[in-house]
């Protein structure tokens, strides 16, 4: 083999990473290599045969190798994207390109562990941060509702970003690039509120109402930006409620019982 990941015990189960991530072998992430020139009396790194100076870089390892290790395969590199957020392909030996190209779409990359400045550089990554935490509650309640099935079968190419907020794969990161990512994502999330809010008697029974203004208006919990919740009796109110009432975050921090469900 003429790639040879030197930490293959590390999983990502060790950096609480999701269960089926930690069943991966890890991409390298945190380590950005610059071209090196071939050394006098280097060798190659994969077959040990002397270079005679005419060694192939490889950006994803950081070393050189053979014409034979190396055949000049393109790639996108982990660590660049994670760290640079540079999307350019760079050459790469062919265990590294198998590599990469093996784990292109496995969802093990957190990227708040990784780069959370990333979230705040990019304004699509905020974007795409928020939508997850909708998605997550969403998918919280297709996942209780026996008439979702097929519904789940639809996004089942997308459940990694809805299960989790901060678990990309390389393949996913790419797509943000791309400004792909967050139109899937919205559409996705738009076809489960359908669902949700007209479609299923079974979901729409898990909603809300507003106890202050009495609307027959449905509110549920992954509306987070037209919500309030009461954190003692977790009942739902119109955020716009709310502020009229006084009953803004800071007093639910302060009084408990905290609303008027409660007292």
């Amino acid at each position: 083999m003429c790639f040879k990941q030197e930490d293959d015990d590390l999983t990502y189960e060790r950096r609480n990473y999701t269960k089926e991530a930690a069943q991966k072998k890890k991409l390298f992430l945190w380590v950005n290599h610059k071209f090196k020139p071939t050394l006098p009396n280097e060798v190659c790194a994969g077959c040990s045969e002397p270079l005679n100076k005419k060694g192939r870089f490889c950006y994803y390892s950081g070393k050189n190798y053979c014409s034979n290790c190396h055949i000049n395969d393109k790639a996108l590199i982990p660590a660049k994207i994670v760290q640079d957020w540079d999307h350019q392909s760079y050459y790469v030996c062919k265990e590294a390109y198998r590599i990469i190209t093996l784990h292109a779409k496995d969802p093990i990359i957190n990227l708040e562990l990784e780069c959370p400045l990333l979230y705040q550089k990019l304004f699509t990554l905020k974007k795409i941060k928020e939508l997850r935490e909708q998605a997550v509650v969403i998918a919280v309640f297709l996942r209780s509702c026996k008439n979702a099935l097929t519904l789940l079968n639809y996004v089942r190419n997308c459940l990694h970003l809805m299960d989790s907020v901060h678990i990309y794969s390389l393949h996913d990161l790419h797509e943000v690039k791309r400004s792909h990512l967050a139109p899937k994502l919205s559409r996705h999330i738009r076809t489960c509120l359908e669902h949700i809010t007209k479609d299923c008697e079974s979901c729409k029974g898990k909603g809300f109402y507003c106890e202050l203004c009495k609307s027959p208006e449905l509110l549920f919990s992954f509306e987070i930006n037209k919500i309030t919740k009461c954190d003692t009796c977790k009942m739902v109110f119109h955020s716009t409620c709310a502020e009229k009432h006084g009953l803004n975050a800071a007093y639910f921090r302060t009084f408990n019982p905290a609303c008027p469900r409660c007292l």
